[in-house]
């Protein structure tokens, strides 16, 4: 990791732990792969907070190129789902994309986590 930025106010040398992920609930890394967010849980469709552990039952582990760690990542369709929820322009902008890498169509018909 080369920098390692958050959505609240960071002093010089807060140390990364689980507390201080909890805490910020977002955070922005910067890596020589690009940017990475990581996220304490994200919202269902009915807006109901989706923790880790649950998560975790339908992530994937990828292993970045370069690198010997693997990175557990959500399943894309739980993401789709986090962003038609928030419905910000940003994520709206970034549905049809993802919904082609997952390739479902625009109107998904998909049984909901």
């Amino acid at each position: 990791m080369t920098e390692f930025s958050t959505t609240g106010p960071r002093a010089e040398g807060d140390a990364v732990t689980p507390e201080v992920l909890i805490e910020r609930e977002v955070t922005t890394w910067q890596t020589s792969l690009g940017r990475i967010d990581v996220l304490v849980g994200i919202p269902d469709a009915d807006g109901m907070p989706v923790g880790y552990e649950a998560l975790q039952q339908g992530a994937i582990a990828l292993r970045p190129a370069g690198t010997d760690i693997d990175v557990e990542v959500a399943d894309l369709g739980d993401i789709i789902i986090s962003k038609e929820f928030a419905g910000r322009s940003k994520d709206t902008q970034a549905l049809p994309e993802l919904r082609r890498i997952a390739g479902q169509a625009s109107d998904p018909s998909r049984p909901d986590r």
